[in-house]
């Protein structure tokens, strides 16, 4: 299996926020080999929102149904940057090292009061 693993967003929510606002990114990733596990924590994270990016370690990251192999995950994030759209980013690995980014284009916007 050389396929990279398939990220579909699921939500960000809220959409719209002033700067250092928690947002909440749920998304879904499929892997037929299985995401790796690492350290008991299974390898996908968010990569990029504004400035915020999931723990190096996958530790905040919930898989909230499914399994490694079709799950369902979810983070809360508290977001800075500057006022306007920013792209999420979401990485995710399968047990045969496959990885892929997948960019979802402007999905949170960022107002200053």
């Amino acid at each position: 299996d050389k396929s990279a693993p398939v990220v579909s967003l699921v939500s960000v929510t809220p959409t719209l926020i002033e700067p250092g606002e928690t947002v909440t990114v749920t998304w879904s990733v499929a892997a037929p080999s299985g995401l790796d596990p690492y350290g008991g924590e299974t390898v996908t994270k968010v990569y990029s929102l504004g400035t915020a990016s999931s723990a190096s370690n996958y530790e905040d990251v919930t898989r909230i149904s499914g399994d490694r192999y079709d799950g369902v995950y979810q983070v809360q994030l508290q977001v800075f940057g500057s006022n306007g759209t920013n792209n999420l980013r979401i990485w995710a690995r399968d047990n045969l090292d496959n990885s892929s980014f997948t960019t979802f284009k402007d999905q949170l916007e960022i107002v200053s009061g």
